[in-house]
């Protein structure tokens, strides 16, 4: 069945990444409990010190997300909080959703910006 094409539609990419990869890398931008009320500021992806630290393949999806128009971008790893395995557990519960309902899906390798 073909999605609908709305402002309303949702674009997902999701990391594809074993957690022992991710860890070693330091700068990696992700949702965490000590900065997720930072991320969930309007324009906080613009700001200092997220910025700075975008994966380039996450700076590509949002600048195709606007070009088509498309009003919301779901990255897993920055919506679903990393650092607290309860809520992240809860979260990933509802990924299938996520992608179900998606306009389109980026599946992406791990890069360092």
């Amino acid at each position: 069945m073909p999605r609908r094409s709305s402002p309303e539609s949702l674009v997902g990419i999701s990391l594809c990444c074993a957690d022992y990869i991710r860890s070693c890398l330091t700068d990696v931008l992700e949702a965490s409990q000590a900065n997720l009320d930072r991320l969930k500021v309007p324009s906080a992806l613009t700001m200092y010190p997220f910025a700075e630290n975008i994966p380039n393949t996450v700076r590509g999806a949002i600048a195709l997300t606007h070009r088509l128009g498309i009003r919301c971008l779901w990255d897993e790893q920055l919506c679903v909080v990393q650092d607290d395995l309860l809520r992240k557990v809860l979260q990933l519960e509802k990924v299938a959703a996520m992608y179900e309902n998606a306009h389109m899906i980026e599946w992406r390798q791990m890069d360092r910006m």
